[in-house]
């Protein structure tokens, strides 16, 4: 049988509703066996025992399994095109063995009501406009109790990746090499600006922000493998609202954190803080917001347990006052909040009349704040000392 004849023989199986309850929803047993008959058809065939499939964030595996392509197919057909056409697209799809994809990542905490452009390829969708995938569903569905789906509001990140080549010879080690170095050097590179997309929206919002999952979806429907699956780089937190984030700073937040000299300290005191947004315990958000105060005014102190209240509520008051009144207020309050933590830290209990989370959250969001806007962590001595911390 021609290429064409299995096709049309498909088509008419989908007419009867055999194959499949939707396109991605094929029955494996009519998939293998109708790849058994195009696996030796043009255009069908390249994934051979000499292929190699390299991913777009690095790595790869062989190409031995005709499958895809089949599914790929009979998606088409289900969608209403017809055998010829499937067949020239296909021809024209793999000639060129490349592929356009996005790198989609769930950003639960906000929501957008359009498409917002962050950089040049990078942008945040509504979860409703993303190109089709079978992970939407899983990403941006929630499942409850008795089976009921709801489709959330969760923006989405969307980043553009072009592949090329995506088939190689698999005997071709140094090449499998460079592009599997180079791909992972990018990838790399999506993840950061993640990290940092998560800590700029953390330090203009008071809810949690999560980044929990990320998936490769072609901007339509293409015949060249590229299902890379979900990868996860955080945990996920109590999340149930989204807010809408406010774009220009976030783009201004996210340029200074890529400028911040010698940034650890200060990364790891503002993820402190989001963590501490995803938590039910009181106790809990008390230890995480304390932790994060510490990391950030205790930084590169030598003898960080030497009076440890006091050089915080000193240091808060200069960074954050500008009269003697204001900084006495601050220190106040980073005193109350250090208090806050060594109880829960040390009898894991908390006076919820004592601690009130949103304004703990608040003065920590103001003082990395300020210590993001000055672009480095000041010499503490001078500023205590009524200079400007820049001194050394």
């Amino acid at each position: 049988m021609t290429a064409t004849e299995i096709l049309q023989a498909i088509k008419e199986d989908i007419d009867n509703s055999s194959p499949r309850s939707s396109p991605h929803q094929i029955n494996p047993t009519y998939l293998y066996e109708k790849a058994k008959l195009l696996k030796d058809c043009k255009p069908f065939g390249v994934l051979n025992s000499d292929t190699w499939i390299a991913f777009a964030g690095g790595g790869g595996m062989p190409g031995n399994a005709a499958e895809t392509e089949t599914a790929w197919a009979i998606r088409q057909l289900i969608r209403g095109m017809e055998p010829v056409a499937v067949l020239e697209l296909a021809a024209e799809q793999l000639s060129k063995n490349a592929v356009e994809l996005y790198e989609i990542s769930d950003v639960s905490g906000i929501t957008v009501s359009e498409i917002i452009q962050l950089e040049d390829d990078c942008w945040l969708y509504p979860n409703d406009n993303l190109p089709e995938s079978r992970y939407n569903e899983y990403v941006f569905v929630q499942r409850w109790a008795g089976g009921h789906m709801i489709k959330t509001d969760t923006a989405a990140l969307v980043r553009k990746v072009h592949v090329e080549p995506v088939y190689v010879n698999r005997h071709d080690q140094p090449l499998i090499e460079k592009l599997s170095s180079h791909r992972a050097k990018e990838s790399e590179k999506r993840l950061g600006y993640r990290l940092q997309l998560r800590r700029a929206l953390a330090l203009q919002g008071t809810g949690p922000v999560e980044i929990i999952s990320s998936y490769m979806a072609a901007e339509t429907d293409h015949i060249i493998a590229q299902d890379s699956g979900f990868s996860s780089i955080f945990s996920s937190a109590n999340i149930f609202h989204n807010a809408q984030p406010d774009v220009a700073k976030t783009l201004s937040l996210v340029k200074q954190l890529d400028a911040f000299e010698g940034p650890a300290s200060l990364y790891l005191a503002i993820d402190r803080l989001a963590r501490s947004r995803g938590d039910f315990d009181i106790v809990n958000k008390a230890i995480d917001l304390g932790m994060s105060l510490e990391v950030a005014l205790m930084h590169d102190d030598q003898n960080a347990k030497e009076e440890i209240n006091a050089k915080l509520g000193l240091r808060a008051g200069w960074l954050l006052g500008s009269s003697p009144e204001t900084r006495m207020e601050a220190r106040k309050d980073i005193g109350n909040l250090y208090s806050a933590r060594s109880s829960a830290t040390h009898t894991g209990r908390l006076d919820p009349a004592k601690f009130k989370h949103e304004d703990a959250d608040a003065l920590l969001v103001r003082l990395l704040c300020a210590l993001l806007a000055r672009g480095k962590f000041p010499h503490w001595n001078h500023l205590t000392f009524g200079g400007n911390g820049d001194f050394g």
